[in-house]
């Protein structure tokens, strides 16, 4: 395995207090647990490679206010954090991990 792709996730909306707990760890299980997870389970065949990459997918929304996105833009802020903390702890063995922030689509979903 030369390069993993973090793209899973869900949305979430509304202001802090729209979200129960179940919901936010749903959500957060998914958008962040889940990166941890699957970088976890890639690590042993990207130390294989010689030139490993990981890159997760945040969003813009971990950088900007967007109203009614609470629960989600928490969750993209994590996985920043958590981008720049692997990166940091894999740089010496040579795997570059690197964060993607895409901006807003209008979509129907």
């Amino acid at each position: 395995m030369d390069v993993l792709i973090n793209n899973a996730g869900i949305g979430a909306q509304g202001d802090v207090t729209a979200n129960d707990r179940a919901e936010w760890h749903r959500v957060l299980d998914a958008n962040v647990v889940g990166t941890a997870r699957a970088t976890a389970a890639a690590l042993p065949l990207l130390r294989r490679s010689p030139h490993p990459a990981v890159v997760n997918v945040s969003s813009v929304v971990a950088l900007v206010g967007v109203r009614n996105r609470a629960l989600y833009t928490a969750t993209k802020g994590a996985v920043h954090a958590l981008t720049l903390a692997m990166a940091a702890d894999h740089v010496k063995e040579g795997i570059r991990v690197n964060c993607v922030m895409p901006g807003t689509a209008d979509t129907p979903g």
